[in-house]
């Protein structure tokens, strides 16, 4: 299903630009909300790299889900776009 989410970019490389990446409801540098549990976390397939932000980005793109890993994330959101 296509949706718009918002939210704040967990970078998984160190880079400028992200093609995969997680995407919370918190920013990573919050020391109050440092364990995000996994039902709030989306896995992100950007369709080209997107500039990382510390500030929360909108993004659209095909919401699926995963299988029920304890372990990972529930959702993954396909060919992402940034929203401006």
């Amino acid at each position: 299903k296509e949706v718009l989410l918002e939210g704040f970019m967990f970078p998984l490389e160190q880079s400028d630009r992200q093609g995969r990446f997680l995407l919370g409801p918190y920013p990573p540098s919050c020391p109050f909300h440092y364990h995000t549990p996994p039902e709030l976390v989306v896995d992100v397939e950007a369709s080209k790299p997107l500039a990382f932000s510390w500030d929360a980005v909108a993004l659209k793109g095909t919401l699926t889900l995963l299988s029920a890993d304890p372990n990972g994330a529930f959702y993954l959101l396909k060919n992402a776009e940034a929203v401006k």
